[in-house]
């Protein structure tokens, strides 16, 4: 019966939908695991219920007063396709279906293009900024050792003053903290490997996702003679130099980022 396949057909769309909404509130650009259990445990209703309906559908067309409904909505839409050709049914329903999907399709590889050339620009730009300043070169083509002896030799301990540089013996890495993707990204690392270090032009930055990453980054803090402050027990971003320390949790960073402001 028709009747009974639009329902199936609903309850289906249903179930399609609350998963989608449900991933999109609990884990989409989200991070922690607490998350993904909620949106498992979501997901595991909701295909429980959704396919316990979609088995009743017939016993419930079935009960006595529903079945007379059902029965005359069928000879309704029979009769009124009945009346039609085949053409004129291609051309009702099928070619609607058919420009809507060719315009979303469109739309959406404008949408996938576009952001893919945004992306490679902002790549590009990025590359750009990261390139190591290039030794300075007299006219002749060679590197003028005397100007940078001079610089070096001026004031050499006011050189070793300014240099925000201090830790030794600490592995550090690479860290992205102008976007989503790379805070994510070092989070997964952290989260795999431990605290994560990298250098900064004013000093450092920290990212850690557990306690043992908080007891790693206050061993060091504390090595170093860096000012301690109260870390978040939660996934955080550190910046500190010698004498300042600030601590970030990670989803706040990233809702910054998102409005585009400055976490450093």
């Amino acid at each position: 019966m028709i009747v009974e396949y639009l329902i199936k057909i609903f309850l289906i769309l249903t179930i399609v939908i609350v998963l989608q909404t449900s991933y999109s509130t609990l884990v989409y650009r989200q991070i922690g695991q607490a998350r993904w259990i909620k949106f498992g445990a979501v997901g595991l209703v909701t295909l429980a219920v959704g396919i316990a309906l979609i088995m009743r559908v017939k016993w419930l067309t079935d009960l006595p007063y529903l079945h007379s409904v059902v029965r005359f909505i069928d000879k309704v839409i029979f009769a009124f396709f009945g009346y039609l050709s085949g053409k004129l049914l291609f051309v009702w329903f099928i070619v609607p279906l058919l420009i809507i999907w060719i315009i979303y399709l469109g739309k959406s590889a404008y949408a996938v293009v576009t952001s893919r050339i945004k992306f490679n620009q902002w790549k590009k730009a990025n590359e750009e900024k990261e390139k190591p300043v290039e030794a300075v070169v007299s006219a002749d083509g060679q590197k003028d050792d005397q100007q940078e002896t001079d610089l070096v030799v001026e004031d050499p301990e006011k050189a070793v003053e300014v240099d925000p540089h201090f830790l030794k013996n600490v592995p550090l890495t690479r860290i992205r903290l102008n976007s989503i993707l790379g805070i994510q990204r070092i989070y997964e690392i952290a989260k795999n490997k431990g605290l994560q270090v990298s250098e900064t032009e004013t000093g450092y930055v920290a990212v850690y996702s557990n306690a043992e990453g908080i007891k790693q980054l206050k061993e060091i803090l504390h090595a170093n003679h860096v000012k301690e402050i109260k870390l978040e027990n939660r996934p955080s971003i550190v910046l500190f130099d010698q004498t300042v320390t600030k601590c970030i949790p990670i989803k706040q960073a990233m809702a910054r980022i998102k409005a585009g402001e400055s976490i450093d």
